[in-house]
C-alpha cells in the first residue's frame, strides 16, 4: 500500500501515520530522486534514490532505481530492480509497467550483446531466455550459433570463439596473413 502510494506520488498517502519511521525518513529522498529523474538529471536522481534505498526497500524505489540505472546505461545494475517488479505492478499502473518492460528489454539486449562480445554465448542465451520480439530473436540466433559452434560453456570454447572472431575481423580488413595466424 505504502509502496503503491509512493509510486503514484500521493502526498496524502505519504503523510499517513501508518508509515514506519524508516519510510518517513526515506520519503523526502525518494520524492527528490523521483523529481530529479523526471527532470532527466539521472546522476543526481540515482544519488537520492540510493540513499532512500539504504533506509527502506520497496517497489517504488525499485522502480525508479531500475529506470535510473537504465537511463545511465548501467544495465547490469538496472536488471535486478526491473526483473523483481515483474507481475508486481497492478493493472492500474499500466504506464509504469510499460516503462519497466521497455527498460528491461533494452537492458537485457545490452547485457546479452556484451556477453556475446565476451564470447559467453551461453550466458547471452540465458539473459534472452524469455524475451520476445525481432531484436531479441536476432541476438538469440547469434548466441545459439556461437554456442553450437564453440561450446562457450568451457574456457577452451570461449578462446576458440574469440580467435575466430579476431580472425574474421582481420580478414574483413584485408589482413589475410594475420588472420591465418589468429585462426
Amino acid at each position: 500500500m505504502v509502496a503503491t502510494a509512493m509510486l503514484l506520488g500521493s502526498t496524502v498517502a505519504m503523510a499517513q501515520p501508518r508509515l514506519t519511521p524508516e519510510e518517513r525518513a526515506a520519503a523526502p529522498l525518494y520524492q527528490e530522486g523521483r523529481a530529479l529523474f523526471k527532470a532527466k538529471r539521472y546522476p543526481e536522481a540515482l544519488s537520492q534514490l540510493s540513499k532512500a534505498w539504504g533506509i527502506v526497500k520497496n517497489d517504488s524505489l525499485r522502480f525508479y532505481l531500475g529506470l535510473t540505472y537504465a537511463a545511465l546505461d548501467r544495465c547490469p545494475e538496472s536488471l535486478p530492480f526491473l526483473t523483481q517488479l515483474r507481475g508486481r505492478l497492478g493493472s492500474s499502473q499500466r504506464a509504469f509497467e510499460r516503462q519497466r518492460k521497455e527498460a528491461e528489454l533494452r537492458c537485457r539486449q545490452v547485457v546479452a550483446q556484451a556477453e556475446l562480445d565476451s564470447w559467453r554465448c551461453h550466458t547471452a542465451l540465458e539473459v534472452l531466455a524469455d524475451l520476445k520480439g525481432k531484436a531479441a530473436d536476432v541476438t538469440r540466433d547469434g548466441a545459439r550459433l556461437c554456442l553450437k559452434r564453440f561450446d562457450t560453456r568451457r574456457d577452451e570454447g570461449r578462446r576458440a570463439a574469440k580467435r575466430h572472431g579476431e580472425a574474421r575481423t582481420l580478414m574483413e580488413r584485408g589482413r589475410f596473413r594475420e588472420a591465418a595466424k589468429a585462426a
